[in-house]
């Protein structure tokens, strides 16, 4: 009588064990990205790194004769736009930046030196570009940005969304103009090939969310216990049975 009831309680371990490997493999294909993609999606564009009052620069002054651009620079060469939008350049005084790229702000100063200076050479670098990445990732943190990084490039930098991270909503935090904006991006189809948050800019936050439910790990360790169960009873009864996989 004991040998049977251990015969059905391994035979409800083993249809356990099989709907603990299809939701497992269920999970894996929920987090496999744009596996739901079925068919060309068109891609958003990246968006230009524009200044802003706060950040930081690092500019640089050069020329042919370097005590001609001596006075132009100070010790470190590093600039935070003030309120008003500009940078205080030695000689030159107030320099307005604000909502210029750094293509245009470096084209700007040159042409504004090249009044007092012949064939100046300016060097401009943005300093605190950066995204970051918290919530259901392996490493969540601040990651360098580029005006072509992505939500996978930042994903990819945090290693990975874990598996209980819902990898069909990851939300994108960001200010624009003054004004903090939400996004919502499904990394499962293509609609966030198409998202203004799929390119990212400085400063954004992507932030992955907790899965609701038993995670893929959570029944794995289950079904360990469960295995563990039948070697335990097979032990004390005596029997010598083997668990069924």
């Amino acid at each position: 009588m004991k040998q049977e009831q251990i015969h059905r309680y391994q035979q409800g371990v083993l249809m356990l064990s099989i709907l603990f490997v299809l939701s497992a493999c269920i999970g894996v294909k929920q987090l496999t990205y744009f596996s739901q993609v079925e068919e060309p999606t068109k891609l958003s564009t990246p968006h230009p790194n524009k200044i802003v009052v706060g950040d930081e620069l690092k500019i640089h002054i050069a020329a042919m004769d370097e005590m001609v651009a001596k006075p132009y620079n100070h010790v470190g060469n590093d600039y935070v736009v003030d309120e008003q939008g500009e940078v205080n350049i030695p000689i030159l005084g107030g320099v307005k930046v604000v909502g210029l790229t750094v293509r245009e702000a470096t084209i700007l100063l040159t042409e504004a030196i090249s009044k007092q200076m012949r064939n100046p050479i300016v060097k401009i670098e943005l300093q605190n570009v950066y995204v970051t990445v918290l919530g259901e990732v392996n490493m969540p943190g601040r990651y360098p940005y580029s005006s072509t990084f992505t939500i996978l490039d930042a994903i990819g930098c945090a290693g990975d969304i874990k598996t209980n991270g819902k990898a069909d909503d990851v939300i994108v935090m960001r200010v624009v103009e003054g004004q903090s904006k939400l996004y919502h991006l499904n990394l499962l189809d293509g609609s966030a090939f198409g998202s203004e948050a799929f390119y990212l800019i400085k400063g954004d936050i992507v932030y992955v969310q907790p899965r609701k439910g038993k995670s893929i790990l959570q029944n794995a360790s289950m079904h360990i216990q469960l295995n563990n169960d039948v070697k335990n009873l097979n032990s004390t009864q005596g029997y010598g049975l083997q668990p069924t996989y």
